[in-house]
């Protein structure tokens, strides 16, 4: 017969719990991905906040470099432009920090 389509009456019933069954696979593997991105975040984010505070540890030191060289009366150029390229450093690596922080809100938001 064309057109027509034979179904049993228990038809319906195989196809909603394999949809069923499907759902819960897919909404266990998508638990697992929240769960290794999360983990994968914290990491990073824990790599990012130690690498500002060596910059901040880095910029301590280059003040005194450049206090010291003031005493002695040496040029001061050279470490203020290396204070000045450590200080933007220290601003992106915050940019990147708050970057961070705001996807695992999001990912906190979405579990």
């Amino acid at each position: 017969m064309i057109g027509k389509t034979w179904s049993s009456p228990h038809h319906g019933q195989a196809s909603r719990l394999a949809l069923r069954s499907t759902h819960f696979r897919f909404g266990a593997i998508l638990a697992i991905a929240h769960a290794e991105i999360a983990m994968g975040l914290q990491e990073d984010i824990e790599r990012v906040e130690q690498h500002i505070r060596e910059i901040e540890q880095r910029i301590e030191r280059q003040r005194a470099v450049i206090a010291q060289a003031e005493e002695n009366g040496l040029p001061t150029d050279g470490p203020s432009n290396f204070l000045w390229f450590l200080r933007e450093a220290l601003s992106l690596s915050r940019d990147h920090l708050a970057r961070l922080l705001a996807d695992e809100f999001r990912a906190g938001d979405s579990q």
